[in-house]
């Protein structure tokens, strides 16, 4: 297996170190939109069961919106919200400017049929706020440094966990 990831990264000119970084960049995004999830639903006054109904097929930049609306609506104080608000900017950021090119941008690892679709159409992009982005945009350090921003982002959504919580929500009527 590490061979044939080798000779995939070798093929596509990515080191194995920088697959490792954008690995760890989505294990670290994942985390941040389940955060981002919970946030919602304690806006909702929701247990986890109900408010993943509401919420499991939203894309995550709707769930940043919905945060910032009811926050507003249930009077979250306007510091507070105005910071919540700072931060699902820089989530929302990151999302569309470097996730969604990398996750729709990859390009193939170790299918060989899928390195054919890859080579012969050319590398996948994505479009990101009227610019199209894949992978091959990015630079080795701007890879590498990718596990540690999501990380910065998602260590900041807990004192907004903290302010949804000390709301005093109502429950919403259905």
């Amino acid at each position: 297996m590490t061979e044939q990831l080798s000779n995939a990264s070798r093929r596509h000119g990515y080191e194995l170190d920088e697959y490792a970084a954008i690995g760890q960049m989505f294990l670290n995004a994942a985390r941040l939109e389940r955060f981002t999830h919970y946030l919602a639903w304690e806006l909702m006054d929701l247990d986890n069961n109900s408010g993943s109904a509401v919420t499991s097929q939203m894309p995550f930049v709707k769930v940043l919106e919905l945060i910032n609306r009811l926050a507003a609506a249930r009077g979250m104080p306007g510091e507070a919200l105005e910071e919540l608000r700072r931060w699902t900017a820089r989530a929302k950021q990151f999302s569309v400017a470097v996730r969604n090119p990398i996750a729709h941008g990859m390009p193939a690892l170790n299918f060989e049929a899928q390195e054919d679709i890859v080579q012969s159409h050319g590398l996948l992009r994505h479009r990101a706020g009227g610019e199209e982005r894949a992978l091959s945009d990015f630079s080795r350090s701007q890879i590498l440094a990718m596990p540690n921003q999501v990380m910065h982002i998602f260590h900041d959504v807990n004192p907004h966990l903290e302010s949804a919580r000390a709301l005093n929500v109502e429950k919403p009527s259905v």
